[in-house]
């Protein structure tokens, strides 16, 4: 399990569902800085350490910090040097992220991305971040097959280089060859042209006159 809550963004998944926990505004925030300070090795933290990082009012932390105990977001663990744990928080957010992909590849229309995301996750050896799960959706918004996508994966395999941003760039790259082949110039090429003759017009008026 741990090597999996390494794998995913959990923080991610919490700020597009922490509605779904009951959780509000102020216990998300509590949250993430809870975590920031657990990253950054405080022992025991309490109300009164976190009201050092935020605005918010003393006694709203310490009532949205009790809150957060209470819905086993966060949790006390140790016996002799008790601290505070975001693991049980981890987990049902990992539930959540499962639950998400198995009503997505239920559905047929979904067969073909389900298929990449194993392709994907074979590749490199591990579970895909959310952040990469929501680029290879996009790739097909975008109107990218799953050919073309696998082909993409090909070339940063051989070039040594297989992450998520490279094979946008690649897939990019290609969506901009196949403008120019189609219109002899990209849009983008062609608003700049268009800019620079308004510019070299503007430049022809003589502005000292009446």
């Amino acid at each position: 399990m741990e090597k999996i809550t390494d794998a995913i963004d959990w923080r991610m998944i919490l700020v597009d569902n922490y509605k779904k926990l009951g959780l509000n505004e102020k216990e998300l925030s509590i949250i993430l800085v809870t975590y920031s300070l657990i990253q950054k090795g405080v022992d025991f933290i309490t109300p009164d350490i976190i009201a050092l990082k935020m605005t918010l009012d003393f006694n709203e932390i310490d009532n949205n910090f009790t809150n957060l105990i209470k819905k086993d977001i966060l949790t006390l663990e140790g016996t002799d040097k008790l601290h505070i744990s975001i693991e049980s928080l981890k987990k049902k957010l990992i539930n959540i992220f499962y639950e998400e992909v198995k009503k997505e590849t239920a559905n047929p229309s979904s067969k073909e991305q389900n298929d990449i995301f194993v392709l994907f996750e074979t590749e490199f050896g591990r579970a895909l971040s959310q952040f990469e799960v929501n680029t290879i959706k996009e790739w097909f918004n975008q109107g990218n097959s799953a050919s073309t996508i696998k082909e993409a994966l090909n070339v940063a395999t051989l070039a040594k280089a297989k992450t998520i941003r490279y094979i946008d760039k690649v897939l990019l790259e290609w969506k901009r060859r196949e403008e120019i082949n189609k219109n002899g110039i990209s849009p983008l090429s062609e608003k700049w042209g268009k800019n620079l003759e308004e510019t070299m017009e503007i430049a022809k008026i003589n502005w000292m006159e009446d």
